[in-house]
């Protein structure tokens, strides 16, 4: 596939319910984003409580061309894991200012 076909990554992590009990709807992502999105699940399974380890993520997308899903992706664990605290509410607001979200 090539960079710009948006396929399924599947599992049963994406659809259904989370750990925390969470529902999930499916997500598509480019191929070239498919290992950075590892990536960072991965890392927030090592880090799961931490608002400013994600915002990292969205610097670090910042910095490469075409990475708004992912982008995207990070902003929605925020919101998901972070829903009602100020940290959370801070972190988007913060990103909606920026032209981002």
């Amino acid at each position: 596939a090539d960079e710009g076909t948006v396929i399924s990554s599947g599992g049963n992590e994406e659809e259904g319910e989370d750990d925390k009990g969470n529902e999930q709807r499916p997500s598509s992502m480019p191929t070239s984003l498919l290992p950075s999105q590892i990536i960072f699940k991965n890392a927030i399974k090592a880090i799961p409580d931490d608002v400013q380890f994600r915002l990292r993520f969205v610097e670090a997308c910042r910095t490469f061309p075409r990475t708004k899903p992912l982008e995207d992706l990070i902003m929605e664990s925020v919101t998901l894991d972070f829903g009602q605290s100020a940290e959370g509410w801070v972190a988007r607001i913060a990103h909606a200012e920026e032209g981002y979200g």
